[in-house]
């Protein structure tokens, strides 16, 4: 029996020897972990806080994009906005153009109808001057008949009794040639009269034509400028419309930035919460880890004292 005891107790010496050594590799992979632990939750907690500061900075930046993206849709409207007024002048500038177009052309019709007013009432004042000719002859026939009256008349008194008769018809005649001379002294005058006006006419009409050629010349040059402006405007308009269609690309890209930013953002802001929580898991594992290493040296306290009661006990 005593046999018996002594293998048992070899036995509990050997385990706990063993058990021993076994505490003395837990102690060391303990600490290792506890090490290592401290070390995971240092490194984590430098994540989570740097995840923390890329959060704030991505969401800074979300806004940033934000701002730019409303500015860029302020900068598109008024682009849209650019391109409407340049659209709405250059359709303003073509009916103005077509109605000046519309203008010269009567103006010019204008300019010929006095034109030709010109050269009938320029016609009247040659006739009027033929007629003064006429006239003019007509006078000096009838003084010639007048005188020639007066001679027949001095010849019939010269006649005696035989040129009575001829007398009479040549007082006749020379009262026919005052009346015809007192006509044409009427007929003069009108016809001064007519040309007196037809004057002041030819100088109206001729003013008239030249104040229509100024007009059409300076509707022309209106036309002419309107031309240049509407060619301008045209390429300010393809300039505009271009940077339209720039700006609305350039908004496609900051939508999608400004979408991609907030996914950044939140994905930042999940690791920032994911690495706290792994944080805290990895403390709460090093905290059961000190508990084992405690534990684990308290059992190395117990098997010393057994092993000093077995030295004891075999003495």
């Amino acid at each position: 029996m005593l046999y018996n005891l002594r293998e048992i107790v070899q036995s509990i010496e050997t385990n706990c020897a063993k058990t021993n050594e076994n505490m003395f590799e837990i102690l060391k992979a303990s600490s290792a972990a506890s090490h290592q632990a401290d070390s995971i939750v240092h490194t984590i907690t430098e994540i989570s806080a740097g995840a923390e500061t890329s959060s704030i900075a991505i969401q800074s930046t979300a806004e940033s994009v934000e701002k730019v993206a409303h500015i860029a849709k302020e900068v598109q409207n008024y682009a849209k906005s650019s391109e409407k007024v340049s659209a709405e002048m250059l359709m303003e500038l073509t009916e103005s153009k077509e109605v000046i177009r519309s203008l010269v052309e009567g103006i010019n019709n204008l300019a010929k109808g006095n034109q030709q007013s010109l050269e009938i009432v320029k016609s009247l004042e040659d006739n009027a001057k033929k007629v003064g000719q006429i006239i003019q002859l007509v006078g000096d026939i009838g003084e010639q008949t007048n005188l020639l009256a007066l001679n027949a008349s001095i010849e019939a008194a010269r006649a005696g009794q035989h040129g009575r008769g001829f007398a009479v018809v040549a007082e006749e005649v020379r009262k026919l040639a005052d009346e015809s001379a007192n006509a044409v002294q009427g007929i003069s005058s009108l016809i001064e009269n007519i040309q007196s006006e037809v004057i002041n006419v030819v100088n109206q009409i001729t003013i008239q034509v030249q104040n229509a050629d100024m007009e059409a010349h300076k509707g022309s040059r209106t036309n002419e400028v309107i031309e240049k402006m509407t060619k301008t405007i045209l390429e300010v308009a393809r300039s505009v419309e271009q940077i339209s269609k720039l700006v609305d690309h350039q908004m496609e890209g900051i939508d999608k930035s400004a979408h991609q930013s907030r996914e950044v953002a939140h994905i930042a802001e999940k690791t920032s919460e994911s690495a706290m929580e792994l944080a805290i898991a990895t403390k709460q594992q090093a905290e059961i880890v000190d508990q084992v290493e405690a534990l684990v040296d308290n059992l190395r306290i117990q098997s010393e004292i057994l092993t000093t009661a077995i030295t004891r006990f075999r003495k």
